[in-house]
């Protein structure tokens, strides 16, 4: 039996991204941002001892963001979630299989401030 998830603990709707690329009409490529598909997950900005550890990693991680493990999930990925009109976006530092059991997978990540969807 993996890590139990409490019920209602992931409740943000996350859209999980990946670099790729686009063509223009002249052939040209662009990058651009390929949706991996929605997943259901718990955001929540660091505080304390907490936020201590993560920044022992990089000192500007700022969320933790519980999922269920998703193999494809790492830093060359982002996630965006959007609330109230906002879109938040996350740049992911470290994929964290948790309890090593691909049940649960904790995300630290970056906040990234002004970025375009």
């Amino acid at each position: 039996m993996g890590v139990p998830v409490r019920p209602g603990h992931l409740r943000h709707r996350v859209d999980v991204q990946r670099r790729g690329e686009t063509r223009t009409d002249t052939g040209a490529s662009t990058p651009a941002w390929e949706s991996l598909g929605a997943r259901w997950a718990s955001i929540e900005p660091l505080s304390g001892r907490e936020l201590e550890v993560a920044q022992s990693i990089d000192a500007r991680v700022t969320h933790a963001i519980d999922l269920r493990y998703f193999h494809d999930l790492d830093p060359t990925c982002r996630l965006t979630w959007t609330n109230r009109g906002r879109v938040a976006v996350f740049n992911i530092v470290s994929v964290l299989n948790v309890d090593s059991r691909n049940t649960l997978s904790r995300v630290l990540a970056i906040e990234q401030v002004g970025a375009a969807p």
